[in-house]
């Protein structure tokens, strides 16, 4: 992960509580997409996925990996 991309998850209203309403997720996932220059897949776009910054970190490597 690029310092950049540490940055925009630093910036994040994080941890999102579990029960987070799936609007929650979206916003998130358009911060992400804008802020990281990635297009997240659209399974990826849950509150499990993107709740935490761990779980946004592996997801990001996990992209970064395929491309």
């Amino acid at each position: 992960m690029t310092a950049d991309q540490d940055q925009v998850l630093a910036e994040l209203p994080l941890p999102l509580s579990p029960d987070a309403d799936p609007h929650a997720a979206l916003e998130l996932a358009i911060a992400i997409e804008d802020g990281c220059g990635v297009i997240l897949p659209d399974e990826a776009i849950t509150v499990a996925h993107l709740g935490t910054h761990r779980s946004i970190t592996a997801l990001l490597r996990s992209l970064a990996e395929r491309a």
